[in-house]
């Protein structure tokens, strides 16, 4: 309740209105962004078993690994491919917290056939039609399909049955939200605290494909209330953040990442862990007595979130004022 979320909110609307496009993430409260999301014209996406909003984690969107070909002119030909089955690995570490390392080769084998059938493989080329626009892309009903069909695969079908034909089918299929928006919201708090670091991870691997896609546009990327991911699925889901660091730090004109953090423990190993003990990537807002947001504005956080209090206040009487 110390505005917090409101300060967010403030900050993203006014980095739109510069032209910045932003993604906001929220695993818990989602609903709060809904309402000003759809005054300004952005796309709220709810992801979630009972919403019909869904983003392909098997869909390919970079046309090349080198962030800085605008610069440069220059692309290399690192397959695309080979990269986005290393991040489909991840998700299926989170699946299954004890999966095995001949269980991943399985997956891995049977990820690649099926891309194999829409005509895609290690050549970056083969992602595009003679239009050189992306081809379809295999979906995890697909993938669920080509485990079946060997004896040896068919039990690591079951992992994700549940994203085939159960409970969670419409997060399996086909993207169908506009994901070319500048204001876009993801909701995940729907999601249960089994499946939390599922749904964050499909909003992740869907933002940071669009943070690494051009070094010249800017964008912000927003991470409210991240404590309630800290610890999930045995921090599995830190693994694929973290190594992005580089992207947002070191290199000019990348996407900026905003987290909105309230540990439970300021001093938790956890902490340190999902974040580095080393660095630190991005401001953290907390309650507590010190934060690494005071080197950056030089003032301590409670003054902030006074100050965004004194805003509430001033907006809500020129409202009634207008009224």
């Amino acid at each position: 309740g110390a505005g917090k979320t409101f300060l967010m909110q403030i900050m993203a609307l006014r980095l739109r209105q510069q032209g910045i496009q932003v993604f906001i993430l929220a695993p818990l409260k989602g609903h709060e962004f809904a309402e000003v999301c759809n005054m300004i014209g952005g796309k709220y996406i709810r992801i979630a078993p009972s919403s019909m909003d869904c983003i392909n984690i098997m869909e390919i969107r970079k046309r090349t690994l080198n962030t800085n070909y605008e610069i440069h002119g220059v692309r290399r030909n690192d397959s695309i491919l080979a990269e986005k089955i290393q991040n489909l690995i991840i998700f299926f570490s989170l699946i299954k917290n004890d999966i095995t390392q001949n269980e991943l080769n399985l997956i891995d084998g049977a990820i690649v056939r099926t891309y194999k059938t829409f005509g895609i493989t290690y050549d970056n080329d083969s992602l595009f039609d003679k239009d050189g626009r992306f081809k379809k892309m295999p979906t995890l009903k697909d993938l669920y399909n080509e485990l079946l069909s060997k004896d040896k695969t068919k039990d690591l079908a079951l992992m994700i049955e549940k994203f085939a034909v159960g409970s969670l089918s419409t997060l399996g299929g086909s993207t169908n939200v506009d994901l070319d928006n500048k204001y876009i919201v993801i909701d995940i708090s729907e999601m249960n605290e089994h499946l939390k670091a599922l749904g964050m991870f499909i909003a992740l691997d869907f933002v940071w494909d669009k943070a690494k896609e051009s070094c010249i546009q800017k964008k912000v990327i927003f991470m409210d209330e991240l404590w309630k991911l800290i610890g999930t699925a045995g921090n599995r889901l830190a693994d694929f953040p973290s190594g992005q660091r580089e992207l947002t730090v070191n290199q000019p004109l990348r996407a900026s990442v905003v987290r909105i953090h309230y540990p439970p423990r300021p001093d938790s190993s956890v902490v340190e862990h999902f974040l580095g003990k080393e660095e630190v990537v991005s401001p953290i807002l907390t309650r507590g007595s010190q934060s690494p947001l005071d080197a950056v504005l030089g003032i301590h956080i409670h003054i902030v979130l006074v100050l965004t209090a004194v805003v509430q206040v001033v907006l809500m009487c020129f409202m009634m004022a207008v009224i």
